[in-house]
């Protein structure tokens, strides 16, 4: 069976552009959330949101342009010449929770406007599928491209499944992408569920209230081991284990028992062959809302048992926002280079421990700490859970 590692990062988010800026923001705890300008958020519980600025308004299509701007800097940042891999040897997976939903917009703007011309246009680009094959002909790959869409744990799960891919040496290089952007229809959605924070995303706090939503990308280059050792490249980690479940509880709630994500993160951890105290630090999904948190813990009990107690955890959502179905990727980069750099991210604006669950939250500053294995858990709407370890190559 082959092994698959990480030779290459790209990222996007509202901290800046580039894996660099990146590490160094949430390193140093500096938050970028501010007030969103995408729309108005007047007659919202929250007006912050994690906006990438700077972005020209003549842009539409917002979600292809992160994906592809994240797209090709992973690509450089592999030194790989996608061309003289053997055709049909290169297969993308793109997650996304909400893909293009932001030219639903656009569309009825240009069919209110009568302009049928721009209308038809717009009309192409509503699938989520559409995303990793406008990715596909960019890098003029002639392979699978798949697109998953189980909200927050979409690229988690395009992971996994580029894994498989790799392990059953169905491919030798799989582009795993990750991305959503801010928009009023899910801003307002969420609003509706009262899961905005209305002061700040406070992860595993005592006082924690709710969520602040961003938007990013992250593109993962996935090799097989031969593969990226034959061309000398730089490996950032493996990608060890996975591990995905339903709780099919609640259409928006999670499972308050934990069952799913105790069941992917005992998963993951098996198909990594690796034990509970194996762990060096877990990235939490820690969205800072009230259930989603408690979940949370009550998995990480369950498999870690009284080592739940001594292990790192972290959440990187109040620096950056929750960015959906963009989570799963930018979150395994952050493995990655916490295992590069022997480093656990913090978790800010933490204070007070929830009851039952006073685990080691990192809190306020990072710390530099032996890191070899990873897990990095994520949750979604509709009951999906996923989990990936990585470890140390």
């Amino acid at each position: 069976m082959e092994r698959a590692v990480i030779t290459g990062i790209g990222l996007i988010t509202c901290v800046g552009k580039g894996k660099e800026i990146f590490w160094k923001s949430i390193m140093e705890g500096k938050s970028s959330i501010s007030e969103v300008t995408l729309f108005d958020t007047s007659k919202y519980r929250n007006r912050l949101g994690g906006e990438i600025k700077g972005i020209d308004p003549e842009i539409q299509d917002r979600a292809w342009y992160l994906l592809s701007s994240a797209a090709k800097e992973a690509v450089s940042d592999a030194g790989i010449e996608l061309k003289e891999v053997k055709e049909g040897r290169v297969q993308i997976i793109v997650g996304t929770a909400h893909g293009e939903l932001i030219m639903w917009g656009n569309y009825y703007d240009a069919l209110r406007e009568n302009d049928e011309v721009k209308a038809e246009e717009l009309c192409h680009y509503f699938s989520p599928w559409t995303l990793s094959k406008r990715l596909s002909q960019d890098f003029g790959i002639k392979s699978l491209t798949i697109t998953t869409s189980t909200a927050c744990t979409a690229s988690t799960i395009a992971l996994g499944l580029a894994l498989n891919k790799i392990r059953r040496r169905e491919a030798d290089v799989v582009i795993v992408g990750g991305v959503d952007v801010l928009s009023e229809f899910i801003f307002a959605g969420f609003d509706s569920l009262r899961a905005l924070t209305l002061s700040v995303c406070k992860p595993f706090d005592k006082k924690r209230d709710g969520l602040i939503l961003g938007e990013g990308s992250g593109v993962l280059i996935i090799e097989g081991i031969s593969h990226a050792l034959k061309r000398n490249a730089k490996v950032y980690a493996e990608l060890a284990g996975f591990g995905t479940y339903s709780d099919a509880v609640h259409l928006t709630a999670p499972d308050r028992r934990g069952r799913g994500a105790t069941l992917s993160l005992s998963a993951a951890l098996k198909d990594a062959q690796v034990k509970p105290e194996d762990i060096s630090y877990i990235n939490a999904h820690g969205t800072g809302t009230i259930y989603n948190d408690r979940m949370e813990c009550v998995a990480i009990k369950k498999i870690f048992e009284e080592y739940a107690y001594k292990i790192p955890i972290s959440s990187i959502k109040p620096v950056i926002g929750h960015t959906s179905g963009a989570s799963g990727v930018i979150e395994a980069a952050l493995c990655a280079l916490c295992i590069q750099d022997n480093v656990v991210p913090p978790t800010i604006n933490f204070e007070e421990p929830m009851l039952d669950f006073e685990f080691d939250f990192v809190p306020g500053k990072y710390r530099e700490t032996l890191v070899t294995i990873t897990a990095s858990m994520n949750s979604a709407f509709g009951g999906s859970n996923a989990c990936v370890v990585l470890k140390e190559l």
